[in-house]
């Protein structure tokens, strides 16, 4: 895949809202970054929660998401970033081939915790994606993105990432 395709209203009403609960009950750890914060230490930390690919709720999201592609995927790496104003992602690329982008928590106002990705790299080739509950992003991995954090005080910004490798 060499392009991005978005999905609106990819997981069902009921299990979007579930899921917007659920992430908020589970435990975080804060001081997760984009970027290795002993290296970089412009970079501002957030909170984020591993999940446990295994889990059956993980393995039934895992099955929705490869059913948007036509090739056969592995899961090696699941979990959700928390994003609260003033705490902004930083560029980096992911490891693997494609990740899988939910957006779990409320739409925020437009321009307000968007998704921007540089399309093959290209800094003069910014896409920028307003937050909208429950849309899936689909692109490659390598490519450099970043989650910008909300305008609106004390509302998180949720995605869920699912990290794979054609097999």
């Amino acid at each position: 895949m060499n392009t991005i395709k978005i999905i609106d209203n990819f997981f069902e009403e009921d299990l979007s809202k579930y899921l917007d609960k659920y992430f908020l009950e589970i435990p975080h750890l804060y001081g997760h970054s984009s970027l290795d914060l002993k290296n970089h230490k412009e970079q501002i930390p957030f909170y984020t929660s591993y999940l446990n690919i295994h889990d059956p709720l993980i393995k039934f999201l895992c099955l929705k998401v490869q059913k948007q592609v036509d090739y056969k995927i592995g899961f090696y790496r699941t979990y959700i970033n928390i994003h609260f104003n003033g705490m902004p992602g930083a560029w980096h690329p992911d490891e693997g081939d494609n990740t899988f982008l939910v957006m779990t928590s409320k739409t925020l106002q437009k321009g307000s915790g968007q998704f921007q990705i540089k399309i093959n790299n290209d800094d003069n080739n910014i896409k920028s994606i307003d937050f909208i509950q429950n849309r899936l992003i689909i692109f490659p991995a390598t490519w450099e993105h970043r989650g910008l954090d909300p305008i609106e005080l004390g509302i998180p910004r949720i995605t869920l990432a699912f990290k794979s490798k054609k097999v």
